[in-house]
């Protein structure tokens, strides 16, 4: 079984997210956070084979998870999500290290395939 972390403030974007995984990847265990503190509180006490996190969140916010998790969990795969233009998160998550990123307005197909990219390695995936 593959546990799944999704990060965001939104909590009808978590469900809706969880809800689709785990019908399209019956095997995959979601686990959610509301911002960054949580998630690093849930990557404590629960293994994580990924991470798909907003970028824009109260408290803790993405680039910060992102800053937290190279640090202490570099071996977890990250992929940003935003509603935000390119112009803004390029430039902040390639200084990061992180070379794609998927925007929320993307329907949830495109979305799940880039998740099952990372979890099931011989799928494809059109992130930005």
């Amino acid at each position: 079984m593959k546990n799944l972390l999704i990060v965001d403030d939104e909590k009808t974007l978590q469900l809706s997210l969880a809800y689709g995984l785990t019908r399209r990847e019956p095997g995959l265990n979601v686990i959610t956070a509301g911002n960054g503190f949580e998630a690093l509180a849930r990557l404590k006490t629960c293994p994580v084979d990924m991470v798909v996190t907003d970028l824009n969140m109260p408290l803790m916010n993405g680039y910060e998870l992102i800053a937290q998790m190279q640090e202490h969990y570099p071996e977890i795969p990250v992929l940003p999500m935003t509603a935000a233009p390119p112009d803004l998160v390029e430039e902040p998550l390639t200084m990061l290290g992180i070379t794609s990123y998927i925007e929320k307005t993307t329907d949830f197909d495109r979305l799940f395939s880039c998740i099952l990219a990372v979890l099931r390695p011989q799928t494809a995936c059109s992130a930005v």
